[in-house]
């Protein structure tokens, strides 16, 4: 069926298929061919409004529906937007002075960064660690002689040795890590 008017013999089925529903519906032998039901049922205008082309308005209830052909999905309104390109600030160095002669970096000097000198690391169990006393020795991943890493805030920065200076332990920075490395170090 679907949005095309229905031709005859369709409503004839429609026709017989309501009647024979009935409970008060006689037996099959007394029930008229799909003819003349439709004949004898049916209006001209009963006929167009099953067809989708007839006059509703006389029928208590009756809603007026839009023609068929609007009876396809509504398209949204379309709403006009404004489109602009946009504009970046400029990221050369010569942009870094901001008014008065100060360097932008410069608003931020005074922050505090943590700085380790990992000389190693190992992992241990709890028992083992449990059992750790004076004079326990643990073994690191690191052969000696091997740069020391260098973190900031965690984050692997360089490699260096260790030196004494006066009576104090210092690190010699020896390499500083490539950028690949740093980003690498950032995702893990």
């Amino acid at each position: 069926m679907g949005s095309q008017a229905l031709s005859q013999d369709e409503l004839n089925l429609l026709l017989n298929d309501m009647m024979t529903a009935q409970e008060d519906v006689p037996g099959p032998e007394d029930v008229p061919g799909p003819d003349s039901v439709s004949a004898a049922i049916l209006t001209e205008n009963d006929k167009k409004i099953l067809a989708g082309t007839g006059d509703v308005a006389g029928f208590p209830g009756a809603v007026e529906m839009p023609p068929r052909e609007n009876m396809g999905a509504q398209r949204p309104v379309e709403k006009k937007v404004m489109v602009q390109p946009v504009q970046f600030m400029s990221l050369d160095t010569g942009d870094s002075k901001r008014e008065g002669g100060v360097n932008k970096l410069e608003l931020i000097y005074d922050v505090g960064l943590q700085l380790t000198v990992e000389l190693g690391r190992t992992e241990k169990t709890l028992k083992e660690i449990l059992e750790m006393g004076p004079g326990s020795v643990v073994g690191l991943d690191k052969l000696a002689g091997e740069p020391l890493d260098i973190l900031i805030n965690g984050k692997l920065l360089a490699r260096g040795e260790v030196i004494v200076i006066d009576e104090n332990y210092g690190v010699r920075l020896k390499e500083i890590v490539n950028s690949g490395e740093r980003i690498g170090s950032l995702k893990a």
